[in-house]
Protein backbone atom coordinates (compact mmCIF):
# COMPACT_ATOMS: atom_id res chain seq x y z
CA UNK A 1 0.00 0.00 0.00
CA UNK A 2 2.49 2.42 1.08
CA UNK A 3 5.16 1.55 -2.27
CA UNK A 4 1.48 2.30 -4.35
CA UNK A 5 1.26 5.66 -3.03
CA UNK A 6 4.83 6.59 -3.44
CA UNK A 7 4.21 5.64 -6.86
CA UNK A 8 1.48 7.88 -7.64
CA UNK A 9 3.42 10.79 -5.63
CA UNK A 10 5.96 10.76 -8.06
CA UNK A 11 4.11 10.22 -11.07
CA UNK A 12 1.66 13.15 -10.15
CA UNK A 13 5.09 15.33 -9.81
CA UNK A 14 5.98 14.00 -13.16
CA UNK A 15 2.72 14.75 -14.41
CA UNK A 16 3.40 18.54 -13.21
CA UNK A 17 6.85 19.14 -14.79
CA UNK A 18 6.08 17.69 -17.97
CA UNK A 19 2.58 19.74 -18.26
CA UNK A 20 4.44 23.17 -16.96
CA UNK A 21 7.36 22.43 -19.60
CA UNK A 22 9.97 23.17 -16.81
CA UNK A 23 12.71 20.75 -16.15
CA UNK A 24 14.45 21.09 -12.91
CA UNK A 25 17.85 20.73 -12.37
CA UNK A 26 20.25 19.80 -10.35
CA UNK A 27 21.16 23.32 -10.07
CA UNK A 28 17.70 24.84 -8.77
CA UNK A 29 18.49 25.34 -5.32
CA UNK A 30 22.17 27.20 -4.80
CA UNK A 31 22.84 28.06 -1.51
CA UNK A 32 25.37 30.71 -1.21
CA UNK A 33 26.14 32.75 2.20
CA UNK A 34 22.34 31.84 3.02
CA UNK A 35 21.30 33.39 -0.34
CA UNK A 36 18.32 31.31 -1.44
CA UNK A 37 18.88 31.35 -5.62
CA UNK A 38 15.85 28.27 -6.08
CA UNK A 39 14.31 28.79 -9.36
CA UNK A 40 16.60 31.18 -10.80
CA UNK A 41 18.81 30.31 -13.81
CA UNK A 42 19.20 26.76 -12.70
CA UNK A 43 16.55 25.40 -14.53
CA UNK A 44 16.05 24.35 -17.95
CA UNK A 45 13.29 25.59 -20.25
CA UNK A 46 11.88 24.64 -23.35
CA UNK A 47 15.14 23.23 -23.88
CA UNK A 48 17.37 26.11 -22.39
CA UNK A 49 19.95 25.84 -19.88
CA UNK A 50 19.65 28.67 -17.55
CA UNK A 51 22.99 27.71 -15.39
CA UNK A 52 23.75 30.15 -12.67
CA UNK A 53 27.34 30.18 -13.57
CA UNK A 54 26.93 30.73 -17.88
CA UNK A 55 27.29 33.39 -19.46
CA UNK A 56 27.58 32.88 -22.77
CA UNK A 57 26.98 36.00 -25.85
CA UNK A 58 26.18 38.22 -22.34
CA UNK A 59 27.74 41.45 -22.72
CA UNK A 60 29.62 43.18 -19.55
CA UNK A 61 31.00 46.41 -20.25
CA UNK A 62 32.62 48.87 -17.53
CA UNK A 63 31.91 51.61 -19.26
CA UNK A 64 28.20 53.18 -19.87
CA UNK A 65 27.09 53.41 -23.29
CA UNK A 66 24.26 55.94 -21.96
CA UNK A 67 23.90 58.84 -19.90
CA UNK A 68 25.35 59.38 -16.19
CA UNK A 69 22.86 61.25 -14.84
CA UNK A 70 20.36 60.54 -13.21
CA UNK A 71 16.94 60.22 -15.15
CA UNK A 72 13.98 58.33 -15.02
CA UNK A 73 12.62 58.05 -18.71
CA UNK A 74 13.60 54.41 -19.46
CA UNK A 75 10.89 53.99 -16.67
CA UNK A 76 7.79 52.67 -18.66
CA UNK A 77 3.52 52.24 -17.34
CA UNK A 78 1.82 49.16 -18.41
CA UNK A 79 -1.81 48.29 -17.85
CA UNK A 80 -2.16 48.68 -14.59
CA UNK A 81 1.54 48.03 -13.70
CA UNK A 82 5.17 49.63 -14.15
CA UNK A 83 8.47 48.56 -16.35
CA UNK A 84 11.64 49.78 -18.00
CA UNK A 85 13.07 50.01 -21.54
CA UNK A 86 16.04 47.76 -21.40
CA UNK A 87 16.97 47.99 -24.82
CA UNK A 88 15.07 49.81 -27.73
CA UNK A 89 12.64 47.24 -28.33
CA UNK A 90 12.37 45.35 -25.32
CA UNK A 91 10.61 45.90 -21.85
CA UNK A 92 11.35 44.49 -18.63
CA UNK A 93 8.26 44.40 -15.97
CA UNK A 94 6.91 41.81 -13.46
CA UNK A 95 5.19 38.32 -14.55
CA UNK A 96 2.11 38.71 -13.18
CA UNK A 97 1.81 42.53 -14.84
CA UNK A 98 1.48 40.69 -18.60
CA UNK A 99 -1.96 39.66 -19.58
CA UNK A 100 -2.95 36.55 -21.56
CA UNK A 101 -4.21 38.28 -24.67
CA UNK A 102 -3.81 35.97 -26.96
CA UNK A 103 -3.53 37.06 -31.37
CA UNK A 104 -2.95 34.59 -33.82
CA UNK A 105 -1.59 32.18 -31.22
CA UNK A 106 1.10 34.95 -30.03
CA UNK A 107 0.71 36.66 -26.84
CA UNK A 108 -0.19 40.45 -26.69
CA UNK A 109 -0.25 43.22 -24.14
CA UNK A 110 -1.15 46.32 -25.47
CA UNK A 111 0.47 48.77 -25.26
CA UNK A 112 3.65 50.91 -23.25
CA UNK A 113 4.10 54.67 -22.17
CA UNK A 114 7.22 56.33 -21.89
CA UNK A 115 7.96 59.86 -22.17
CA UNK A 116 11.11 62.12 -22.96
CA UNK A 117 11.76 66.00 -22.82
CA UNK A 118 12.18 68.11 -26.35
CA UNK A 119 13.76 71.25 -26.56
CA UNK A 120 11.90 73.00 -24.72
CA UNK A 121 12.08 71.00 -21.62
CA UNK A 122 8.27 70.20 -21.94
CA UNK A 123 7.43 66.33 -21.52
CA UNK A 124 5.94 64.12 -24.22
CA UNK A 125 4.13 61.07 -24.14
CA UNK A 126 4.75 58.34 -26.66
CA UNK A 127 3.08 54.67 -27.08
CA UNK A 128 4.21 51.57 -28.62
CA UNK A 129 2.75 48.85 -28.93
CA UNK A 130 3.64 45.41 -28.17
CA UNK A 131 4.75 42.29 -30.15
CA UNK A 132 5.20 39.69 -27.94
CA UNK A 133 5.85 38.64 -24.52
CA UNK A 134 7.22 36.33 -22.22
CA UNK A 135 7.49 35.03 -18.90
CA UNK A 136 9.67 33.54 -16.69
CA UNK A 137 8.55 30.15 -15.39
CA UNK A 138 9.94 30.43 -12.13
CA UNK A 139 10.50 34.13 -10.89
CA UNK A 140 8.11 36.98 -11.25
CA UNK A 141 9.79 38.60 -14.73
CA UNK A 142 8.34 39.25 -17.78
CA UNK A 143 9.81 40.44 -20.86
CA UNK A 144 7.68 42.87 -23.63
CA UNK A 145 8.61 42.91 -27.10
CA UNK A 146 7.67 45.91 -28.87
CA UNK A 147 6.67 46.06 -32.60
CA UNK A 148 9.41 49.01 -33.57
CA UNK A 149 12.65 50.14 -31.87
CA UNK A 150 12.22 53.40 -29.38
CA UNK A 151 14.74 55.77 -31.00
CA UNK A 152 17.83 56.42 -28.45
CA UNK A 153 18.69 59.93 -28.73
CA UNK A 154 14.74 60.44 -27.26
CA UNK A 155 14.85 57.23 -24.61
CA UNK A 156 17.84 55.40 -23.62
CA UNK A 157 17.53 52.10 -22.00
CA UNK A 158 18.75 51.59 -18.74
CA UNK A 159 21.71 48.75 -17.57
CA UNK A 160 21.17 45.74 -16.05
CA UNK A 161 23.18 44.26 -13.17
CA UNK A 162 25.09 40.93 -14.12
CA UNK A 163 25.76 39.70 -9.94
CA UNK A 164 23.18 39.62 -7.34
CA UNK A 165 23.63 42.19 -3.84
CA UNK A 166 24.09 39.21 -1.13
CA UNK A 167 23.00 38.97 2.92
CA UNK A 168 26.26 39.55 3.18
CA UNK A 169 26.69 42.57 1.40
CA UNK A 170 24.42 44.70 3.64
CA UNK A 171 22.78 47.75 2.91
CA UNK A 172 22.93 49.93 0.08
CA UNK A 173 20.72 53.28 -1.30
CA UNK A 174 18.72 52.80 -4.45
CA UNK A 175 15.84 54.36 -6.37
CA UNK A 176 12.67 53.23 -7.22
CA UNK A 177 11.20 54.28 -10.50
CA UNK A 178 7.50 54.13 -10.56
CA UNK A 179 4.60 56.78 -10.94
CA UNK A 180 6.92 59.16 -8.93
CA UNK A 181 10.38 59.03 -7.86
CA UNK A 182 11.49 57.64 -4.42
CA UNK A 183 15.11 58.23 -3.78
CA UNK A 184 17.77 57.39 -1.02
CA UNK A 185 15.74 53.76 -0.43
CA UNK A 186 17.96 51.19 2.02
CA UNK A 187 17.90 48.01 0.31
CA UNK A 188 19.27 44.51 1.34
CA UNK A 189 19.78 41.11 -0.16
CA UNK A 190 16.27 39.35 0.82
CA UNK A 191 15.36 35.58 1.36
CA UNK A 192 14.74 33.54 -2.61
CA UNK A 193 16.64 35.74 -4.52
CA UNK A 194 15.02 38.33 -3.81
CA UNK A 195 15.92 42.56 -3.02
CA UNK A 196 14.43 43.72 0.05
CA UNK A 197 13.03 47.16 1.52
CA UNK A 198 11.63 47.35 5.24
CA UNK A 199 7.87 48.46 5.23
CA UNK A 200 8.91 51.96 7.21
CA UNK A 201 11.58 52.80 3.75
CA UNK A 202 8.83 51.79 1.01
CA UNK A 203 7.89 53.83 -1.48
CA UNK A 204 4.66 53.64 -3.81
CA UNK A 205 0.92 52.69 -3.96
CA UNK A 206 -0.96 49.98 -6.27
CA UNK A 207 -0.12 50.11 -9.72
CA UNK A 208 3.74 50.20 -8.52
CA UNK A 209 4.24 46.75 -9.51
CA UNK A 210 6.80 45.90 -12.28
CA UNK A 211 8.82 49.03 -11.65
CA UNK A 212 12.63 49.07 -11.31
CA UNK A 213 14.62 49.09 -8.60
CA UNK A 214 18.30 50.93 -9.78
CA UNK A 215 21.05 51.92 -8.52
CA UNK A 216 22.58 55.43 -9.34
CA UNK A 217 26.43 55.23 -9.93
CA UNK A 218 28.77 57.49 -10.79
CA UNK A 219 30.77 55.27 -12.57
CA UNK A 220 28.14 53.93 -15.12
CA UNK A 221 25.14 55.83 -14.21
CA UNK A 222 21.90 54.33 -13.46
CA UNK A 223 21.33 50.52 -13.09
CA UNK A 224 18.41 48.09 -12.75
CA UNK A 225 18.93 45.49 -10.23
CA UNK A 226 15.57 43.98 -9.52
CA UNK A 227 11.83 44.20 -10.18
CA UNK A 228 9.71 44.95 -7.63
CA UNK A 229 6.62 42.39 -6.81
CA UNK A 230 5.15 43.93 -3.66
CA UNK A 231 5.31 43.72 -0.02
CA UNK A 232 8.77 45.25 0.23
CA UNK A 233 10.23 42.34 -2.36
CA UNK A 234 11.51 42.36 -5.91
CA UNK A 235 13.17 39.29 -7.86
CA UNK A 236 17.19 40.46 -8.69
CA UNK A 237 17.76 40.64 -12.29
CA UNK A 238 21.13 38.81 -11.74
CA UNK A 239 19.24 35.34 -10.79
CA UNK A 240 17.19 35.65 -14.22
CA UNK A 241 20.10 37.26 -16.51
CA UNK A 242 20.24 33.95 -19.05
CA UNK A 243 17.11 33.67 -19.47
CA UNK A 244 16.44 37.72 -19.91
CA UNK A 245 19.87 37.17 -22.66
CA UNK A 246 18.41 33.77 -24.09
CA UNK A 247 14.65 35.34 -24.80
CA UNK A 248 16.01 38.43 -25.99
CA UNK A 249 18.85 36.82 -28.52
CA UNK A 250 15.99 34.25 -29.62
CA UNK A 251 13.81 36.58 -31.07
CA UNK A 252 15.82 39.50 -31.98
CA UNK A 253 19.35 38.97 -32.74
CA UNK A 254 19.79 42.09 -33.67
CA UNK A 255 19.51 43.17 -30.70
CA UNK A 256 22.68 43.13 -27.54
CA UNK A 257 21.33 43.99 -23.74
CA UNK A 258 24.11 46.18 -21.78
CA UNK A 259 24.99 44.22 -18.16
CA UNK A 260 27.26 45.68 -15.46
CA UNK A 261 28.91 44.02 -12.34
CA UNK A 262 28.67 45.17 -9.02
CA UNK A 263 32.04 45.48 -8.93
CA UNK A 264 32.02 48.67 -11.87
CA UNK A 265 28.67 49.66 -9.85
CA UNK A 266 30.34 50.50 -6.45
CA UNK A 267 34.15 50.12 -7.59
CA UNK A 268 34.99 52.27 -3.99
CA UNK A 269 32.99 49.72 -2.30
CA UNK A 270 34.39 46.29 -4.00
CA UNK A 271 37.66 46.28 -4.72
CA UNK A 272 38.79 45.14 -7.81
CA UNK A 273 41.69 42.78 -7.95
Amino acid sequence: MIKKFIFSCFIVSLSFITLTGVSLSAQDTLNTNGDDLSLGDGLISNGVNLSADRDLNMNIVDYSPYSLESRDNYGAGIRKCRAALIAPSWILTARHCIGSKKVNNIEKHGWVRLHYYDESGVKQIVRYNSKAVFRHPGKDIGLMQLTEAVKEDLIEPVLLLSTPILKKHGYFNMKKVSANIFKDIPVRAGRRSNAFVSKPDRGGKAGSSGAPWVFESETVGDVLFAVTHGSGRAPQVAYVKNWINDTVEANDSSVQLNWVTLETVFPDRFNQE
